[in-house]
């Protein structure tokens, strides 16, 4: 797939898709419709850092393109999530929470719908260049209008991948309106499962050089676990439906299940020597 890029150079994050050209880090619809692969074999590693930096805080800008649904849950799903548990256990990949800087609205263009494009016009429209900072991620959610020019959700339904403006380099999320397709029987839950897999990879590899699978295979946190989706409450009291995700941690101490949404509590069994009695 090639970008035409708007007043900045993007980084290319190519990684091989079984049955896809070589394309920007995305995720397949063929991944998320496999949960008997999933449950049959999951994963049995390890990820680790091939290099390349991460978010360690990062910094939410959520985009609307088009007539994108469920904007104001949205607004409350991102906003609540970096400041929730589901963040606290990434500390082993050098990840904090983050935080939540507004909602935008793109203006809609025909040659526009590459998410590198509408980033870019959404820092200019809203003059946001003294915000963006390495920890930036631009979560864009395309209405259903833009289906076709966003693949129909039949290659993929959500992708990240690093791009650069005035030299500072972040990372931008693709968010089709493919809810109704995936995951979970409601919508804006499925939805928010796959958001939620994009914002930890971006967080922990957001230009597609840091934590991914030691295998070599190139899968990232999220992709370890996909098919998988639980429940999270974030500091305000909201409950949200997120993706569980990839812990080192979590599968040395839980006989190799690595995929969890916060951290495990640690069971402690006390064992006492029987009195003899006379």
């Amino acid at each position: 797939m090639h970008f035409k890029y708007l007043l900045f150079s993007a980084i290319p994050a190519l990684v091989s898709c079984a049955g896809v050209p070589e394309l920007e880090h995305l995720e397949r619809r063929t991944a998320f419709a496999d949960a008997n692969r999933a449950a049959s074999a999951p994963y049995k590693g390890t990820v680790k850092n091939y290099g390349g930096p991460v978010q360690p805080n990062i910094q939410v800008f959520l985009v609307f393109y088009g007539k994108a649904r469920f904007q104001d849950k949205l607004k409350t799903f991102y906003n609540g999530i970096v400041h929730s548990a589901y963040f606290d256990w990434m500390s082993e990949y050098g990840v904090y929470r983050g935080s939540y800087v507004n909602a935008y609205q793109a203006n809609t263009t025909a040659s526009n719908t590459e998410p590198q494009n509408v980033a870019a016009a959404v820092i200019q429209k809203y003059k946001l260049e003294r915000k963006l900072t390495a920890n930036s991620y631009f979560a864009i959610h395309y209405g259903p209008e833009f289906d076709q020019a966003t693949g129909n959700c039949k290659e993929y339904c959500a992708y990240h991948t690093p791009t650069t403006y005035n030299g500072i380099t972040f990372s931008v999320g693709l968010m089709p309106d493919c809810s109704s397709k995936f995951y979970h029987p409601d919508p804006f839950s499925s939805l928010t499962c796959v958001a939620s897999h994009e914002l930890i990879e971006s967080a922990t590899d957001p230009t597609i050089e840091a934590w991914k699978a030691a295998d070599g295979s190139g899968a990232e946190l999220g992709d370890l676990c996909f098919n998988q989706c639980g429940k999270v409450k974030d500091d305000f009291g909201n409950t949200h439906v997120v993706q569980y995700e990839w812990s080192n941690a979590a599968a040395k101490d839980n006989s190799g299940k690595g995929c969890i949404i916060t951290k495990p509590i640690k069971k402690v069994t006390t064992t006492s020597k029987a009195k003899k009695t006379k």
